[in-house]
């Protein structure tokens, strides 16, 4: 049996590890199959490839303290609810360490990887836009007192009697806090409330999400992104001058 802390050790840098078998135990920050999991990358000027959110899931341990991406294999090996606390077989399974910043990926998964144990909630850790760390990445934050800086329109400002939303894979909105430090919110354009008639929350207030790090191709710069999924309410991004911490919040709607 392996701790978070333990998994992460086997890759000291950028690399994969390829397992025969042993297992770990951990709980899921999200439910699989939510339309803003992951970038789902540009196939063309006109083709989104939205299987990226469909085989993503984020795991972290029991404690809270480090978390995971996971590929399963399809969309319907994407199993795992909020909350599930499980037992994840690593047999076949390889982990990818990516660098600046370091975050890991689990691949080769299936919904028979998985024993769910129980099922309960995802303790969330409380932080400032600032206070966000590499250590954070795939695990469940909430962000305190954050605000959308420009508060009009929807989530994706995307008029679709123009333009379709196949053109576009996602948009973001700038999220900031008393401070003044700020994220940027990513949101998939095939996300069911990227687009609202009631626009965007008001004011200031708290908000969950996974910390994630991701590159598209239709920003140009780099950006940390965090993407949101939950209750029709704002996920956060920070953009620093290197590919580091963003959020993608991936609760339910």
């Amino acid at each position: 049996q392996y701790s978070f802390a333990e998994l992460r050790a086997l890759l000291t840098s950028a690399g994969e590890y390829k397992f025969d078998g042993d297992w770990f135990e951990a709980v899921a920050v999200a439910d699989g199959g939510k339309e803003n999991m992951d970038t789902d990358p540009m196939l063309s000027a006109s083709s989104i490839d939205y299987n990226e959110s469909a085989t993503t899931n984020y795991l972290q341990g029991v404690d809270g303290k480090y978390g995971l991406r996971i590929k399963v294999a399809t969309a319907a090996d994407n199993t795992l609810k909020r909350g599930d606390k499980v037992k994840v077989s690593l047999t076949d399974a390889t982990l990818v360490r990516e660098d600046n910043p370091v975050r890991y990926t689990l691949k080769g998964l299936t919904a028979n990887s998985f024993t769910i144990e129980s099922s309960g909630n995802a303790a969330s850790v409380s932080r400032t836009v600032s206070q966000i760390g590499d250590d954070d990445i795939y695990t469940l934050v909430t962000l305190k007192n954050v605000e959308i800086a420009f508060c009009y329109g929807s989530y994706n400002n995307v008029r679709t009697t123009w333009i379709s939303t196949n053109m576009q894979n996602f948009d973001y909105r700038i999220l900031r806090d008393a401070n003044g430090a700020r994220m940027n919110m990513l949101v998939n354009s095939n996300t069911p409330w990227a687009i609202t008639d009631n626009g965007v929350p008001q004011g200031s207030g708290d908000i969950t999400g996974v910390v994630v790090s991701s590159t598209s191709d239709f920003h140009s710069a780099e950006q940390q992104n965090w993407y949101t999924d939950w209750h029709r309410r704002p996920g956060s991004i920070r953009m620093p001058s290197r590919l580091t911490e963003s959020i993608r919040s991936v609760l339910s709607t």
